[in-house]
């Protein structure tokens, strides 16, 4: 269910992709989580934690460019990959894993 995210042969993401990590600020102890969600009928993805918080210091909503091949609804894996780090400050940059649908994984 899980899989690294650079490792993943998926292009793109939609809405119910989670994704785990861990930083500096959880001490390599737990990871973070973050679900891909729609707001507000937002034809763009965001992430918000599992507290219900945006991530990103209080970025919501993912700018176009990170839209797969311009697709609404959708975030590019590599957009991702290449943009995660400044994001989301994560301690090991191989160490953030993605699980594409979030509502399979929780039904498992």
């Amino acid at each position: 269910m899980w899989e690294k995210l650079a490792d993943s042969a998926e292009n793109y993401f939609r809405e119910g992709v989670l994704l785990k990590f861990k930083t500096l600020d959880t001490a390599g102890n737990e990871y973070k989580y973050a679900l891909g969600v729609r707001i507000d009928h937002s034809d763009d993805i965001s992430f918000v934690a599992l507290d219900g918080r945006t991530w990103g210091y209080g970025r919501c909503t993912l700018p176009q460019e990170a839209r797969f091949e311009g697709n609404k609804y959708t975030v590019s894996r590599d957009w991702l990959v290449r943009n995660f780090i400044a994001i989301a400050e994560p301690q090991d940059a191989d160490d953030i894993w993605i699980c594409k649908n979030a509502l399979s994984f929780l039904r498992n």
